[in-house]
């Protein structure tokens, strides 16, 4: 996928038309000319003074990744935590317990619930995949002790109800 520079006029770009929302029009990498002109005539981009999506929308691609992450947490949840336990109340005779999963699932279920409640101000907070920021760093570390801490919780009820590991 090529890299495009932003729309001198109004600073936005769609790579996928390869033309930002004012009209300019992109022929290489960092080329842009000029499109159509407004209908009253003047240089100005349609919608100008209004918010773009990109600017301060309500993030439905951050939201739809706290949904994708909060339900994988929950299915983690139930296979690493719930069914380990409730095997073992049914008192069957192995009892799996993942370690992975164990760490990973309260990581997915905190981190889907802020993207899914903050939407595109998790981005602003937790910064990118390329460039995490310093709370990205802590609530990550934290969130990955929170999970080893769990891991040795189950193994140690499963250990006191007679199973080994």
């Amino acid at each position: 996928m090529e890299h495009f520079s932003k729309c001198p006029r109004c600073g936005e770009l769609d790579v996928l038309r390869a033309r930002c929302s004012c009209g300019y029009a992109v022929d290489s990498p960092g080329s842009l000319r000029p499109g159509p002109k407004s209908d009253s005539g003047d240089d100005q981009p349609p919608g100008a003074g209004q918010p773009r999506q990109s600017e301060g929308g309500v993030g439905t691609r951050e939201r739809l990744v706290g949904v994708v992450m909060l339900f994988a947490g929950a299915v983690l949840s139930y296979l690493c935590v719930y069914e380990p336990l409730e095997s073992a109340a049914r008192q069957e005779a192995k009892v799996a317990l993942s370690l992975k999963g164990a760490i990973v699932c309260p990581l997915a279920v905190v981190m889907g619930a802020a993207y899914l409640i903050l939407g595109k101000r998790a981005t602003d907070l937790f910064g990118t995949r390329e460039h995490p920021s310093a709370v990205a760093w802590v609530c990550g570390v934290l969130l990955v002790l929170v999970g080893v801490g769990l891991y040795f919780y189950i193994k140690a009820a499963l250990e006191a109800k007679g199973y080994q590991f």
